[in-house]
């Protein structure tokens, strides 16, 4: 028997914490999305930085807000990095290759071209009705400073006084100092959020909520169990991941079907050795 038969599972609930479908709103992440969306829709905001620890759940917030989007009524051209760690010619092929739908290999590497074809193209399209371009660049503290500036004049494109492009830029808190010393940068972040990390209710939750999403069995694992997930993990959304994910692994191996405080101990002590 498999492990997903033996926990009656369609997929792993623990497998890829940046899916939509397992998106978990927690209080924070909730508002995470919340101002996000107030960026959006605000004529007077471009820029937005989102920070949070590594596994905080960044990724997840940023792929369920670009999910929103892709269904709602009114037209946005999106653009999504996963990282920044590219020169800003780069960053920008990728950019203008999104939001054109044109293959990287079609386009110049030359700053002036791409911005004049990004500039083009958005003229053509607000002839018709206005709309958002919306650029999402994640591990943000990865950009050199020089690009991060060459970044934020693509805020300055703007049609009869209308600025469609709005920036979020999403990474570590070590990024705020960064910004801290680029004031022109600093100054053009209207939005700002660090997300926390989940309570003790939240991780409670998480869990339930991602076993929902795979199987209807209830009650794998034992509330002493999710004190212990809790406590080791500080309720970082990728260390309760990585721990349920051992926990069931383990639990299917001694054909146990019920996760309770001591295997939870286990696993950390295991973990912990490593």
């Amino acid at each position: 028997m498999s492990f997903l038969q033996y926990w009656k599972f369609n997929k792993y609930p623990f497998a890829d914490d940046t899916d939509p479908e397992f998106y978990y709103e927690s209080e924070f992440h909730k508002e995470a999305i919340e101002r996000m969306k107030y960026v959006v829709d605000s004529p007077n905001i471009n820029m937005c930085l989102l920070t949070g620890e590594i596994g905080s759940g960044k990724t997840t917030t940023r792929n369920r807000l670009l999910e929103y989007y892709e269904y709602d009524e009114k037209i946005h051209y999106c653009a999504s990095l996963d990282t920044a760690d590219f020169s800003f010619v780069d960053i920008l092929v990728e950019i203008v290759s999104q939001i054109t739908e044109t293959t990287t290999t079609e386009l110049p590497r030359n700053k002036y071209k791409l911005t004049t074809i990004l500039k083009e193209f958005i003229k053509d399209k607000l002839r018709y009705e206005q709309f958002d371009v919306l650029i999402f660049i994640d591990e943000i503290q990865k950009i050199a400073p020089k690009a991060l500036d060459a970044l934020k004049d693509l805020t300055n494109i703007r049609f009869e006084y209308y600025a469609p492009i709005k920036i979020f830029l999403i990474g570590q808190p070590e990024f705020i100092s960064v910004v801290k010393n680029l004031p022109q940068v600093d100054q053009r972040i209207g939005m700002r959020y660090h997300l926390q990390h989940l309570s003790f209710e939240d991780v409670r939750n998480y869990i339930d909520y991602r076993l929902s999403c795979v199987t209807k069995t209830k009650n794998i694992f034992s509330l002493d169990a999710v004190k212990v997930i809790y406590s080791k993990t500080g309720g970082i959304p990728r260390e309760i991941n990585r721990a349920c994910t051992i926990a069931l692994e383990f639990a299917y191996a001694e054909s146990i079907d019920f996760i309770t405080e001591l295997e939870m101990k286990i696993i950390f002590d295991d973990i912990e050795k490593v």
